[in-house]
């Protein structure tokens, strides 16, 4: 349930000293999407990075090039930028999006509809040209107790197991 109103948003995204930053990426004058970020600091890297919060672009534009122009604005800033597309992301977006990554990461748990929408999900992804050889697994809430173990995962979606994260 979306809870911001356009006066929230003026008030906390356009004030003097915002704490998250948006781009607005238009064509022939008209807006077409946008991308909502903000600045972060890994602990464990000891380097600032940049999240993307949101990334929208409206379905005529998605075949433009608008979702890279914006993807290549943020790019600027860092030499890393990490997309969570999540489970709802559309396939056109993922066409323009993930052709641009240098690396593409897969996180998937260990119940078996995770596996199942996950093993869809990369056949979609190499129906709109996207090596598998480009996509790595990370096991999200692994618990060794479990009979399904990372590797197996691994094995069954034919990716190299980038790591495991504990639960």
């Amino acid at each position: 349930e979306v809870k911001a109103t356009p006066d929230h948003v003026r008030r906390t995204l356009f004030c003097a000293n915002p704490a998250v930053f948006g781009l607005i990426c238009k064509m022939d004058g008209q807006a077409v999407g946008f991308a909502v970020y903000f600045f972060n600091y890994s602990t464990w890297q000891g380097q600032h990075g940049l999240y993307l919060e949101d990334l929208y672009i409206t379905p005529d534009a998605r075949v433009h090039g608008a979702g890279k122009a914006l993807l290549q604005r943020l790019a600027q800033y860092f030499d890393h930028l990490v997309l969570d597309l999540g489970a709802d992301t559309p396939l056109p977006v993922m066409a323009e999006v993930l052709p641009q990554a240098d690396q593409i990461w897969l996180v998937c748990d260990q119940s078996v509809a995770s596996v199942v929408w996950s093993a869809e999900l990369l056949q979609q992804l190499q129906a709109i040209g996207i090596a598998q050889e480009r996509i790595a697994l990370i096991v999200n809430r692994h618990d060794s107790r479990l009979e399904l173990a990372a590797a197996h995962i691994a094995a069954q979606l034919q990716l190299p197991l980038l790591a495991p994260i504990p639960e």
